[in-house]
């Protein structure tokens, strides 16, 4: 495993467990305490969590309501459920179709998915890796609307992107987010959440794409939306009964994507 990996699969196992050991995180990963020592020193540093004497728990308050992860590290987080997410949610795409793809990690193994299955669209974009993702495919004509490029991510910002996506009116847009805490889209970025609307405004079907720990997660420093002003959830089987009750009851389509073992 590379460090980004290691690093996200120690932060599941944490918020699965609350608190690990540096011997069972070892054995976990099929590495050494002294390398799990240092991986827990940059995610403690970074607050991500908090040491402990032999091991960490949860970072609880430290989190702030705008800590985002190291882009690298958010990647690798829930691989799994972020690629049986991307595949329901190309399904969801038709033929023809004029689709927006979230700046997002979730929302990048949709793009994967949906150059896999060689349908022709019109894709547009506010995220440089996937725009590089889109670019080889013959059968999709990619538009990047532009802006600022966001420190430390992928992600452009501002104008004159966001001026574009207000002329448009887009079939289907994939939305990625932060939080789904409370039933409530929230999101830690301010430069971020402008584009956000302009897409939730321009979309015929709104299809939020989030993992099942988006619900348990503080809720962020800036509120979206509620979940009834989307129109579709994809996520995957680990979410509650009582969020999937407040999924239905919010009258929003819910797709349930099988993870692959």
């Amino acid at each position: 495993m590379i460090p980004a990996q290691r690093r996200a699969k120690i932060l599941e196992l944490v918020d699965e467990q609350g608190a690990v050991s540096v011997q069972d995180l070892a054995r976990a990963l099929q590495t050494s305490p002294s390398t799990v020592h240092r991986d827990l020193d940059y995610l403690s540093e970074n607050r991500y969590l908090e040491r402990t004497r032999g091991g960490a728990h949860r970072a609880g308050n430290l989190l702030g309501t705008t800590f985002e992860p190291d882009y690298e590290i958010g990647r690798h987080t829930r691989e799994r459920e972020k690629a049986a997410i991307g595949r329901a949610a190309a399904d969801l795409v038709p033929h023809g179709a004029s689709v927006f793809f979230d700046s997002s990690t979730t929302v990048l193994e949709a793009a994967r998915s949906v150059v896999s299955s060689r349908r022709e669209i019109t894709a547009i974009t506010n995220d440089l890796a996937i725009a590089t993702l889109l670019a080889p495919c013959e059968s999709i004509r990619t538009i990047v609307p532009g802006g600022t490029l966001r420190p430390r991510s992928f992600t452009l910002f501002g104008e004159p992107g966001t001026d574009l996506l207000a002329g448009m009116h887009v079939d289907v847009a994939f939305l990625g987010i932060h939080s789904l805490a409370d039933g409530v889209l929230s999101d830690t970025g301010l430069e971020i959440m402008k584009g956000k609307r302009a897409v939730l405004a321009a979309s015929e079907r709104c299809v939020l794409l989030a993992d099942s720990s988006k619900f348990a997660a503080r809720r962020s420093f800036l509120t979206l939306a509620s979940l009834a002003e989307v129109d579709t959830l994809v996520t995957d089987g680990g979410i509650s009964a009582d969020d999937e009750r407040r999924v239905r009851e919010a009258g929003v389509s819910l797709h349930v994507a099988k993870v692959d073992d």
